[in-house]
């Protein structure tokens, strides 16, 4: 499997999904899942084990540009920007990873950080 977004993958109804594609982390879903088992108590060690299932990557731009004005001794002017998310890049949450059933192994359905947004200000200090 790879830790990358962005794989559509089609699954046939034989192997649990449904005839529609979803975004999922691995190009094959069925064949790694196939190589999961509930642990075992007392067999098993997770993190020896479960080493390899990891979470997504997860980064976010933020930006702030403040330019402060001076226009007499005791009067000046704050301007300032703020941007959260700059790029507006999407970030999934970590898919599910339940060795019960195949249809949603790997398959990312939600989002993790919100979209783009600004906020404009000036102050005033005298």
């Amino acid at each position: 499997g790879s830790n990358g977004v962005g794989t559509l993958v089609a699954l046939s109804p034989s192997k649990g999904g449904s005839a529609n594609t979803e975004i999922n982390i691995y190009s094959d879903p069925y064949a790694v899942w196939s190589n999961f088992r509930n642990p075992i108590l007392g067999l098993d060690n997770f993190r020896s084990t479960y080493n390899g299932m990891r979470g997504l990557p997860y980064w976010n731009m933020d930006l702030s540009v403040r330019k402060n004005i001076r226009v007499a001794e005791r009067f000046s002017l704050e301007a300032q920007m703020m941007f959260q998310n700059v790029f507006n890049h999407i970030v999934f949450n970590d898919p599910s990873m339940e060795t019960d059933s195949a249809k949603p192994w790997g398959t990312l359905r939600s989002q993790r950080n919100g979209p783009r947004t600004m906020e404009f200000g000036i102050r005033v200090s005298f």
